[in-house]
């Protein structure tokens, strides 16, 4: 089994959101959505690094309801 913690959105939203993230991949999806898997890592970088691109000013929907990987 396969669990997937990733955020989902308009592909062009995610590439902006990500911008200063090394650790994100945005997944191209079908009819403009893309999606960035959420890694340990990227969790761990959006959540404690130097705030960079839309995921610091608060203005990426998706920000704000990152949680923590395995409950962490």
């Amino acid at each position: 089994m396969y669990v997937l913690q990733a955020v989902i959105g308009p592909d062009v939203l995610l590439r902006n959101a990500v911008t200063g993230q090394p650790e994100a991949v945005v997944v191209s999806l079908a009819q403009g959505l893309a999606m960035v898997p959420m890694t340990k890592e990227l969790f761990d970088a959006v959540r404690e690094g130097p705030p960079t691109g839309r995921w610091a000013s608060g203005s990426c929907p998706a920000a704000s309801t990152v949680r923590s990987p395995a409950g962490r």
